[in-house]
This record gives structure tokens, sequence and C-alpha cells, in this order.
């Protein structure tokens, strides 16, 4: 029962790590061109808002009921789910060349380690805007 409500607790964010895995492990010739907003860089932006938005919605849903939330990311409670990020995005680059037919780029792991450092100090005002 406790599991379940764990579960429960963070289903955007399950929801959005399968969309991540998805998106990043998707056919490098089944990913959609467009001339709209093709310029040099576009995928690392990509990779920024797809690991931002991963990592705040998971420290939403971890902080919303809690009374008293530590802004120190070398806080224990606030590291081990960052490292986890970090292992997953730098997983996800090794096995690209393999699954999906795509590169393994440095600049890619470093645009995804800037989305998940955003994204965990993003959540905290947009906390503070929904605790209220």
């Amino acid at each position: 029962m406790i599991m379940r409500s764990k579960i429960f607790q963070y289903k955007f964010s399950i929801i959005l790590c399968i969309a991540v895995l998805f998106l990043s492990l998707m056919n490098s010739s089944d990913v959609p061109g467009t001339n709209l907003w093709n310029f040099e860089g576009l995928d690392k932006i990509v990779h920024i808002l797809m690991y931002l938005s991963l990592t705040s919605t998971i420290f939403l849903e971890k902080n919303k009921k809690s009374q008293e939330v530590s802004k120190n990311i070398l806080y224990k409670n606030n590291l081990i789910p960052l490292i986890l990020l970090v292992l997953m995005g730098g997983s996800i680059e090794l096995i690209q060349p393999v699954v999906a037919n795509r590169s393994c780029e440095i600049t890619d792991f470093l645009a995804n380690i800037s989305g998940i450092i955003l994204g965990f100090f993003l959540h905290f005002p947009i906390l503070n805007i929904l605790k209220r």
C-alpha cells in the first residue's frame, strides 16, 4: 500500500521519464525535421528543456507536501535524485549509438546536466507559488 502511494506521488515524473527515454532513444531517421526552427544548437535546447522539465517535476512532486525544503543542492535528499538523473542522462547518451543510430555527444550530456541544475533551482519558486 505504501509502495503504491509512493509511485502515485511521482506519476507525472514517471510519465516524463518515459517520454524523455522515448525521445532520446528514437531512431535518428524517425526524428522529424523542420526548416522553421532549424538552427545550430537547437538539439541542445531540447536536451536542456527535457531535463529541466523532468527535474523540476520530480522535485515538485517530492517536496509538495514537505514543510521544510532544503535548497542546498548537496543535501542528501536532493543529491540522490540529482545523481540518478545525471546517470540517466549519461547512460542514454552512451547507448544512443547502439540503440538509436544516433551519436554520443559530450555537449548533449552537458546540456542534460544544465537542464538538471536549472530544473532543480527553478522548482523552488514554482513550489512557493503552488503552496500559496
